[in-house]
């Protein structure tokens, strides 16, 4: 049945509402997907900014722990013939922060070896801090069977030779304190050097990521006794600043 020329304006008109209905829709839809993905994007942007943010902040403290740990305890000793013994049991008064590697993993596509890298320098201070701690605890045994020693009457000679404290205090334990003893001075250096590594490394990787972000800085100096201390910016409460 053929349609009435009156009503061709009228259904044009109807078509032509329809479509625009339609497009608006599309339109629509297509504006608030799109703001969704920026937003969705700003957001997961401004958590790995923030997760690179606590990295650099705990491997500055890992710098700082590792500088305490060798100006009060390691610098004095490292030339002494006798460090083994003489080194003391170290406290440590707080809980140094980890790099939380599995935060970074968005690094990995772009930069697999820094992510290695941390990995491997986390496992370096975590073995570090381990070994301290047992050494003390050797430490502390040695400490204890010296007195024993003493309190039955026993008297220490002014020049004690490895072979008198092997029999006062036993084999095991001073042979055991001086293995520790070298692992804990060659693991401080090794951790060392990892982690200024991997603070350098890894603050370049995230300004070239996120070149608007500001991330922090540190500077190790030399000090004049050839002592290395950390320098600390005006407005950190670390040895850093941010940049």
């Amino acid at each position: 049945m053929p349609i009435p020329p009156t009503w061709l304006p009228e259904a044009l008109k109807i078509g032509i509402d329809l479509l625009e209905i339609g497009v608006a829709t599309f339109v629509g839809a297509f504006l608030a997907f799109r703001y969704e993905t920026r937003h969705r994007s700003k957001l997961e942007e401004a958590e790995q900014i923030s997760s690179g943010q606590r990295a650099l902040f705990a491997l500055v403290s890992q710098i700082n722990a590792l500088e305490n740990l060798n100006t009060q305890h390691l610098a004095p000793l490292r030339d002494d013939a006798g460090r083994d013994l003489k080194l003391l049991p170290i406290g440590i008064g707080h809980q140094v922060p980890a790099c939380d590697v599995g935060s970074l993993m968005f690094l990995l596509q772009a930069d697999a070896q820094l992510v290695a890298s941390l990995l491997n320098g986390q496992q370096t201070v975590d073995a570090l801090f381990h070994t301290i701690a047992e050494r003390n605890r050797y430490h502390l045994e040695f400490q204890d069977r010296i007195a024993s020693f003493e309190r039955a009457g026993g008297q220490l000679p002014s020049e004690l030779t490895t072979e008198m404290l092997e029999k006062i205090t036993g084999k095991n334990i001073v042979r055991t304190l001086m293995h520790l003893t070298a692992i804990v001075f060659d693991g401080y250096e090794h951790a060392g050097e990892k982690t200024n590594a991997n603070f350098a490394a890894l603050r370049e990787a995230l300004k070239r990521r996120f070149p608007r972000a500001k991330f922090l800085k540190f500077e190790l100096i030399e000090s004049r006794n050839e002592q290395r201390q950390t320098m600390i910016s005006a407005g950190q409460p670390s040895s850093a600043r941010a940049e």
